[in-house]
């Protein structure tokens, strides 16, 4: 069973604003990954070449010489549209993801969950109306999909003897697990794809930036005609116009883990 990588980091945002309604007085928020994505996929045509490959010689000072490689970034897309949106799902149920991705929070999770720090908040540490909150709604998340994240990779090489192309990379730990044969690279005019087994995987990780802000308004509920909904905590007053606060952006490295599914 081969595990294999992308070498190239990608990223994401995603942002959401709270909204949290007080009740009013009548007055006036590659690399190391902090969570896996497993996604089932048929990786067959994912890696294709062209061309012989070469390797390097120590002895003679010869560098490897690489075929054209392209890989099909949208079987990748493809696979992950799923799963990518319950993913960026506000509605989304509970906080993480369904089996086998358990351990994974999706983004209405992490806005829900993580330690947010807002180093400029409305209200002074300890006098949070909590008492006074009537409602708190979750507003519209924004996030970057999978496909845009990587729609800007590097997936494809035209030939030759650059070794740090990601695409050349994922083609040389193809070649070093076996998923390439090296018959087919002796001939200049030759090509193939690489064969995945069952349980093989390639990874690709994308670095999320997340944004969290809340959004605090009175309650325009009240009795009383021509008068303006007012709540006052503190040196803070809150009415019908929000008032925010935006929280330290937290960044999450998400590893999709795209596994070559039984055939």
């Amino acid at each position: 069973m081969a595990e294999l990588y992308y070498k190239e980091t990608f990223t994401g945002v995603a942002s959401q604003t709270t909204n949290i309604v007080l009740a009013g007085e009548v007055d006036d928020a590659p690399v190391s990954a902090d969570y896996t994505i497993t996604v089932s996929a048929n990786l067959g045509g994912l890696v294709s070449y062209s061309g012989a490959y070469t390797s390097a010689d120590i002895v003679t000072g010869r560098s490897a010489s690489y075929p054209a490689v392209t890989v099909a970034s949208s079987v990748l897309s493809d696979a992950a549209a799923t799963i990518d949106g319950t993913f960026r799902d506000k509605d989304a149920a509970g906080d993480v993801l369904a089996a086998p991705n358990t351990g994974t929070p999706h983004l209405q999770g992490m806005f829900k969950t993580l330690p947010w720090v807002y180093n400029t908040p409305v209200f002074a540490a300890g006098t949070t109306p909590i008492e006074a909150v009537t409602a708190v709604s979750f507003g519209a998340l924004t996030a970057t999909t999978f496909a845009e994240a990587i729609a800007d990779g590097t997936w494809s090489y035209a030939g030759g003897t650059d070794g740090s192309n990601a695409a050349v990379n994922l083609f040389e730990q193809c070649l070093a697990a076996g998923k390439i044969s090296g018959a087919t690279l002796n001939d200049i005019t030759g090509g193939g794809s690489a064969v995945f087994t069952s349980g093989d995987s390639v990874s690709v990780y994308v670095s999320y930036t997340l944004t969290k802000k809340r959004s605090y308004t009175a309650d325009s509920n009240h009795s009383g005609a021509g008068t303006t909904v007012l709540i006052t905590v503190g040196a803070v007053s809150v009415g019908a116009t929000p008032v925010e606060e935006t929280a330290d952006t937290i960044t999450k490295v998400v590893r999709w883990k795209f596994v070559q599914s039984a055939v």
